[in-house]
């Protein structure tokens, strides 16, 4: 295994596409745990007690978010005295998580205290899936290939190319080691994406990026692709591959 596989496997459990950076949808995910009055898990890094709180109201326009005083009531000086914490939740099935967090100020209203956060850069949202999703391993040597239309590309742009490192019938996710320059835009629509199967096989279609993050720790671009106008035959190509994936993690000992 060369050190390019082993940076791109090791890393979070949970899928990058999952994990949002751009602050509107930040500010979507945060705004579901204001409406559903989800509890709050507090863990401050430096100690190994847990906290409950609220969020109590979410500014996406100044990104900024709010949380309620911490139970119990010790952990509020904490807080004050700018220890870094992480926040999680479970709203409506839903996993919710940022950390390195410390609050800006705090206020009061109404007699009660709040606390002021900065929007996270990262928050993992994991979101219900449509379909199913399956990992590929390295050993599939699965590549995608994308290509920006005419008008998006410029004289020194080529075709983004990377390893997918999982499937579904609607979706892929794939790796970039490094950097990308310029860096795909989320929301951006790319005229072609190709995407390799077994015995020289591909599918053809066009894609939506969904989700994009560069790791810095681990140098590699992560990517979220929505596939789209695909034909009958390349869906069926798409699926007898996702369920011999299924088959054979099945067969895997570690699965």
């Amino acid at each position: 295994m060369t050190d390019t596989d082993k940076r791109a496997e090791s890393g979070p459990s949970i899928p990058n596409d999952q994990i949002l950076v751009d602050s509107v949808e930040i500010g979507k995910a945060l705004a579901t745990v204001v409406e559903s009055r989800t509890p709050l898990t507090i863990r401050i890094e430096e100690r190994q007690t847990f906290y409950v709180s609220l969020l109590v109201d979410v500014d996406s326009e100044n990104q900024v978010l709010y949380i309620d005083e911490l139970l119990p009531k010790n952990g509020n000086d904490a807080l004050v005295n700018g220890e870094v914490f992480s926040v999680r939740a479970l709203c409506r099935g839903i996993p919710v998580f940022f950390k390195g967090n410390k609050i800006l100020s705090v206020e009061e209203d109404s007699g009660a205290l709040t606390y002021k956060l900065a929007f996270p850069e990262r928050l993992i949202y994991q979101q219900r899936r449509q379909f199913f999703r399956v990992a590929v391993g390295l050993k599939q040597n699965c590549d995608v290939v994308l290509k920006r239309s005419k008008k998006q590309a410029d004289s020194n742009s080529s075709a983004v190319r990377g390893r997918v490192v999982d499937l579904s019938q609607r979706g892929a996710g794939f790796q970039i080691l490094g950097q990308l320059e310029p860096e795909l835009l989320v929301g951006e629509h790319m005229a072609e994406c190709e995407i390799s199967l077994p015995d020289y096989e591909y599918i053809t279609c066009q894609a939506e990026i969904r989700r994009f993050f560069y790791d810095e720790e681990r140098d590699i671009s992560s990517c979220g692709l929505l596939l789209h106008g695909l034909e009958k035959g390349q869906q069926r190509k798409l699926d007898r591959y996702i369920l011999q994936l299924q088959r054979e993690a099945r067969k895997s000992p570690a699965g």
